[in-house]
């Protein structure tokens, strides 16, 4: 795959050294915003940005192998957490809680619950070179895309019963 060196270099300095605003990504999903929220209320100290950002960490290599090595060998990660955010919480997503399903769904029902905010600066800089390299590229509709299809992958009986619970909306 050939690069667009400048974009690449620009998006990969903002990233390093640019605002926080180069270094995080905002994206509206609400299946993952209420599978993510229903973990954040069964679990107090999960944070539904920094297990999103795990997530879409597991699957950019998958979709963007060569971009995704040449970011990921010039942009420090943030600061590595000791534990996965998912780490232990997996469990609640096999025999869910209905009344915790209820109230994730019923906060996720307006635009505000479906925003999550990823800091990453590897994953912006994927997502705005990608964005500066695609015409009618949309950040927050693709990596909504790519978060949902491995939460699927990941916990496909939790995501049957969100689909179900969101149609027609």
């Amino acid at each position: 795959m050939e690069f667009n060196e400048s974009i690449l270099h620009e998006v990969m300095e903002a990233a390093k050294t640019g605002p926080i605003v180069d270094r995080k990504i905002a994206l509206y999903s609400q299946k993952a915003s209420v599978l993510l929220r229903y973990l954040e209320l069964s679990n107090p100290k999960f944070s539904r940005g920094g297990a999103a950002g795990e997530m879409l960490t597991l699957i950019a290599p998958e979709r963007y192998p060569e971009l995704w090595g040449r970011i990921v060998s010039e942009v420090q990660a943030p600061r590595e957490k000791k534990k996965s955010e998912w780490a232990g919480k997996a469990e609640q997503l096999k025999h869910p809680d209905s009344a915790l399903m209820d109230q994730a769904l019923a906060e996720t029902q307006t635009r505000k619950g479906r925003i999550i905010t990823v800091y990453s600066p590897r994953l912006a800089a994927l997502f705005r070179y990608l964005d500066h390299t695609i015409p009618r590229f949309r950040v927050s509709n693709h990596a909504a895309e790519m978060l949902e299809e491995i939460l699927a992958r990941e916990y496909p009986e939790m995501w049957e019963r969100i689909v179900e619970c969101t149609a027609g909306e």
